[in-house]
């Protein structure tokens, strides 16, 4: 069997993004917490969503990288 380069290329490229995200995701976090506890908590609250559905994206693209069969 062959190994289909592009592919595993696809693969690997979708776990770098997917890690990409969460190094995003935890600044993102961080700067939620911070908004939360000064004048801003509305804004800490709506980043703090924005971070777990980022979170979530990133975890779709781990499932499908390891549906990929190079």
């Amino acid at each position: 069997m062959t190994t289909n380069y592009r592919l595993l290329s696809l693969q690997r490229d979708l776990m770098s993004t997917a890690g990409q995200i969460d190094q995003l995701c935890r600044g993102l976090e961080g700067h939620a917490r911070f908004l939360c506890h000064s004048t801003h908590p509305q804004d800490g609250t709506a980043m703090g969503e924005q971070a777990h559905e980022l979170r979530g994206s990133a975890d779709g693209m781990r499932k499908i990288a390891v549906l990929i069969q190079p």
